[in-house]
């Protein structure tokens, strides 16, 4: 099966997507994408609602969600395809925990995506001429990919910047006028569009049915690390923790004494080692890294550049090594990160070239486990 991650969906580089249109602008892929079917089919549909294969079936037409007690919650198989018939649209929630290869593609967005809360597959299937839901704009990122049929989508310019909830969007969708139109366009197998949170759209089908999968990216936001931060300290500082009398509070002091320290570090600790941010085999070696680094064999191990993991260099001495969750500067070691860098390659200590003698090999190398850089494969 084709590798399905974030190349094969916007066929693009990631860091000019990112550069350019991640979280601030629309994007329409140039070219449609292959092999669309090996993702997901009406055969996979027809399998999944004959077998009952979801965890959560909704049927909406018009704006309006039909009651799942109608349809027997998805069990009733008739009811399902009868309403289908009528003009209602079947909105299979987070499918990818019913479909594996839903689920693999999800988890290698993941690791291409940081700081998500979640990564889901949505997919609907509506009939011709119909319209699921009114013009509305959503708290999360999506990326739209068109599997079978056909559909029109028009895209507005957002009111709000990065709302991150519901009321927030229902606030902001009033008075738009085509004047604020950005994109009008009917999506045909194997294309792919990105619409950041807060841009209004509208869509409904013509003349044929549409099967499309909406991927949700949730992200973490500011107001995660505040409240994060803030149910953390409320452990230490007896402040939080005490009731409103009426007296005057000192605010600012509070604040002070709940951001006196590095949020991020305490903050990404929460996530960064779930196993839809990094792939299962990093995970695991993680701790056998940390916990038994002192144990390691560095020499005669094999090692790997993490996913997240990043280089730049800066000068002919110098680099800068990046992730999501640390970031040192390093010199006197260029030919050597280079050989560690090199993407999808496994490295042993006795294949670093440079100037480097054995002992200042081991020790960089010993460095970059500690700060999950790389890691020990198996």
């Amino acid at each position: 099966m084709r590798n399905f991650d974030m190349n094969w969906l916007i066929g693009t580089q990631i860091s000019d997507f990112k550069e350019k249109y991640w979280q601030k602008n629309f994007f329409q892929r140039k070219k449609r994408v292959n092999n669309v079917n090996e993702l997901l089919s009406l055969k996979d549909i027809n399998d999944v609602i004959v077998w009952s294969k979801f965890n959560d079936l909704a049927i909406a037409k018009n704006n309006k969600i039909i009651p799942s007690s109608t349809y027997g919650y998805g069990k009733d198989t008739h009811t399902v395809f009868q309403l289908f018939t009528n003009g209602c649209s079947l909105i299979f929630d987070k499918l990818n925990e019913s479909l594996p290869k839903l689920d693999f593609f999800v988890e290698n967005l993941s690791k291409q995506i940081p700081y998500q809360k979640s990564i889901l597959t949505n997919v609907y299937l509506t009939p011709d001429n119909s319209q699921t839901f009114n013009l509305h704009c959503d708290w999360q990122d999506v990326f739209v990919i068109q599997v079978a049929g056909s559909k029109k989508w028009d895209v507005y310019k957002p009111k709000i910047e990065n709302p991150i909830n519901d009321t927030q969007c229902d606030q902001y969708i009033t008075d738009i006028t085509n004047e604020n139109l950005i994109y009008s366009q009917v999506l045909e197998k194997g294309d792919v569009i990105y619409i950041p949170r807060g841009f209004p759209h509208e869509v409904k089908t013509n003349e044929e049915f549409s099967l499309h999968i909406t991927l949700t990216c949730i992200p973490y936001t500011i107001k995660d690390i505040i409240e994060f931060q803030i149910s953390e300290k409320s452990n230490t500082i007896e402040d939080l923790r005490k009731p409103i009398t009426g007296d005057s509070i000192d605010f600012k002091d509070i604040i002070h004494n709940i951001f006196n320290d590095k949020i991020n570090h305490n903050f990404s600790d929460n996530f960064k080692y779930n196993p839809s941010d990094l792939n299962r085999i990093e995970l695991n070696n993680f701790f056998i890294n940390r916990l038994e680094i002192g144990n390691l064999d560095f020499f005669h191990s094999t090692f790997r550049k993490s996913s997240f993991a990043n280089i730049d260099f800066l000068t002919e001495n110098q680099v800068k090594i990046h992730s999501p969750f640390e970031k040192v500067n390093l010199e006197n070691a260029n030919k050597e990160l280079k050989t560690i860098f090199e993407e999808k390659k496994t490295f042993k200590i006795s294949d670093l070239s440079g100037h480097l003698n054995q002992t200042e090999k081991m020790q960089l190398v010993q460095f970059l486990v500690q700060n999950n850089f790389i890691y020990k494969c198996e």
